[in-house]
């Protein structure tokens, strides 16, 4: 049984051979997918097993695939990410996944969001190329975005120190364009100068 596959451009990585089988799919440096095989059910998912599936299917096999039938599902797993990352046009992107390092990023708008933390608060660092420019923080209901030390945008989601899952990308969308038109309107002054060399964020509120 091979423990790593290359389908399509895409490289598999076993790492977990059963109870359940367990696949990690990376593009490039980032991991964009779990599949699993669980209770005779494969799920693909992404980024992770929390995150949206994007393709389900019903192998021979309980809680790993049959020999005789692992590329296929492999292949048809590969095929629904493809699908959902734009590649044959869907209206659908994932724009997010996990770095060499296991930080979660997403790319919205030309930006590069690093989830710094989960939940309580849920905050992130923001990159424009690779200047840190920005910072995301969900806290109390409260959710703010600043630009170099300067708030510019604020809302108040139904999340409290994490976000609704059917919210995050909208709120997270609109914070960027907010700190995009900020950055657009001020000198490109780099980070550290704003924030010296500790970086971005606060412990308050």
């Amino acid at each position: 049984m091979f423990t790593e596959i290359k389908i399509d451009g895409f490289r598999l990585e076993l790492t977990c051979p059963q109870d359940p089988e367990r696949w990690e799919v990376h593009d490039g440096p980032v991991r964009v997918a779990i599949m699993t095989v669980r209770d005779g059910v494969f799920s693909v998912n992404a980024p992770d097993e929390y995150g949206h599936e994007v393709y389900g299917a019903y192998p021979q096999g309980e809680d790993r695939f049959a020999d005789h039938e692992r590329l296929e599902f492999l292949e048809k797993g590969i095929e629904a990410i493809k699908a959902k990352l734009g590649v044959t046009g869907a209206s659908w992107n994932i724009d997010e996944g996990y770095d060499d390092a296991g930080q979660l990023t997403r790319m919205i708008e030309g930006y590069r969001l690093d989830q710094t933390c989960g939940a309580c608060p849920e905050q992130y660092d923001v990159y424009w190329n690779d200047d840190k420019c920005g910072y995301l923080r969900l806290r109390h209901g409260h959710f703010r975005a600043e630009y170099r030390d300067e708030v510019v945008f604020t809302a108040y989601p139904n999340g409290d120190g994490i976000f609704d899952t059917d919210e995050r990308m909208r709120y997270l969308t609109a914070a960027v364009k907010a700190i995009d038109a900020a950055r657009r309107r001020a000198p490109d002054i780099p980070w550290e100068y704003a924030y010296g060399s500790d970086g971005g964020g606060d412990g308050g509120d």
